[in-house]
């Protein structure tokens, strides 16, 4: 004799069935004479032989009915089952329990109910996992007492379990993923089904089986982006990546070089937009920070890059900097909240102190020497090379003599008629003769930093 209870295979190959298609499929299960197919069905009959298998083969332990299994609907051979008395499908003691039940049973004529899956096999023998002696005296139909009788009951053995979905020898409310997809209970939408574990729209619909998964009204197979009712998919996205310096410590007024790249990495070509640098005193890159110059960033394709630089001068105020660089949003962008690139930190140290250079010797002549009022007259001014100079300032005056403000080593000239500045040890004015006694020159070594020195 055969009961069974049956439970419906999961079929991954009709996630996505159409309606009409699962119609005729439960139409085909209720005809007469068609059995409903079940990956577990509870099995009764007479245990006409039980065996070890020294080798473990066929998962250690077996026995034969004298029904054919797949007679209560599962995809079985012949009239034997296994146990795992290896361990492989259930605990090996769980399995020895069972096995010896067979013995006796087989000693006291008595016939047995057990429950019987096809999705644990030993070769083509389906697994046993628990079983019930018929009449016999002394059965506990619910060994643990929980209300739910033994052949009913997932883990008979554990009154805070009845139910293992995936039938794994772990009850549910231990089970991490009750229906072993991979997926955790916690992160599946659908814990109980192993077919599916994501419901894009929160539709109660699962993914697979959902033929509109982001609920935009386009079918999944015409829609460009099935799990965005956006189609953000499709549209350009820009991003400015691998920002870099190519000095992180620099001294007050050097000069480094600030790279970065343009990305879109949408979907669709983006306009062509400009690339905003900005220096700023924290690590977050923003639109309000200090603006320190522009790149234009031609149009990308999907994907393409550009890559930018910018040269630079570090601020002549010593501190921690962060520089960074945001692209302007172009027509259509998917997100425009990821347009700033992350900042990169540049400390800048204060200069090192300048020495002030030594005054230079200098002399004057005229040419011609002898010249009368109104005629065209050079006055030559020459003088030594002074090291550290890195440039040298002149001033003559006419009649009034050259005053200068001495603070230190520092000398700064108060007035002049004429002034210049030259890196050369020469320097030659030209002025048409008046009737003026007396022509006033002076000549300063200064340093990059402009300090003057003093006679």
């Amino acid at each position: 004799m055969i009961r069974h209870r049956t439970t419906p295979r999961r079929d991954a190959s009709r996630a996505r069935v159409a309606t009409g298609t699962a119609f005729a499929y439960f139409l085909v299960a209720l005809l007469p004479g068609t059995m409903l197919h079940a990956a577990t069905a509870s099995v009764e009959g007479n245990v006409l032989q039980v065996l070890a298998t020294g080798d473990g083969r066929f998962g250690g332990c077996m026995a034969a009915l004298d029904v054919a299994i797949s007679d209560a609907g599962l995809d079985c051979s012949g009239n034997w089952v296994t146990f795992s008395c290896i361990g492989d499908h259930a605990e090996k003691e769980d399995a020895a329990r069972v096995f010896e039940s067979l013995r006796t049973a087989v000693v006291a004529g008595k016939s047995v109910e057990m429950r019987v899956t096809d999705e644990r096999k030993h070769g083509n023998y389906c697994h046993a996992s628990r079983i019930k002696i018929q009449d016999e005296p002394h059965a506990d139909e619910d060994s643990d007492a929980d209300g739910v009788l033994d052949l009913e009951d997932d883990v008979p053995l554990d009154a805070s379990e009845t139910v293992d979905t995936d039938d794994d020898g772990v009850g549910d409310n231990a089970d991490a993923d009750d229906d072993n997809d991979g997926v955790e209970d916690d992160a599946d939408a659908f814990p109980l089904d192993p077919n599916e574990s994501v419901d894009t729209d929160g539709d109660g619909i699962g993914d697979n089986a959902d033929s509109d998964d982001d609920n935009d009204g386009i079918l999944d197979a015409d829609d460009p982006c099935p799990l965005d009712p956006n189609d953000n998919c499709v549209r350009p996205d820009m991003a400015v990546e691998s920002p870099s310096a190519s000095r992180n410590a620099v001294r007050e007024g050097e000069s480094f070089t600030f790279f970065a790249t343009v990305r879109n990495q949408g979907a669709s070509r983006s306009d062509a937009t400009t690339l905003r640098y900005y220096r700023s005193t924290d690590a977050t890159i923003s639109r309000s920070d200090t603006s320190v110059g522009t790149d234009a960033v031609p149009e990308l394709a999907a994907s393409e890059t550009s890559d930018e630089s910018i040269d630079l001068a570090a601020p002549q105020s010593p501190r921690t900097y962060y520089y960074g660089a945001c692209v302007d949003s172009v027509s259509g962008e998917a997100d425009t909240s990821n347009n700033c690139s992350a900042g990169v930190k540049v400390v800048v140290s204060p200069a090192p102190e300048i020495p002030v250079p030594a005054h230079p010797r200098t002399s004057g002549r005229f040419s011609p020497p002898n010249f009368f009022i109104g005629q065209s007259v050079d006055l030559i001014l020459s003088w030594n090379r002074i090291s550290g100079a890195a440039d040298y300032k002149v001033y003559i005056n006419n009649a009034v003599p050259i005053t200068y403000i001495r603070r230190g080593n520092v000398c700064s000239v108060r007035s002049s008629h004429h002034s210049s500045t030259t890196t050369s040890t020469s320097y030659t004015y030209t002025f048409k003769a008046a009737p003026i006694n007396h022509y006033f020159y002076f000549v300063q070594a200064c340093n990059s930093s402009g300090q003057c020195s003093c006679p």
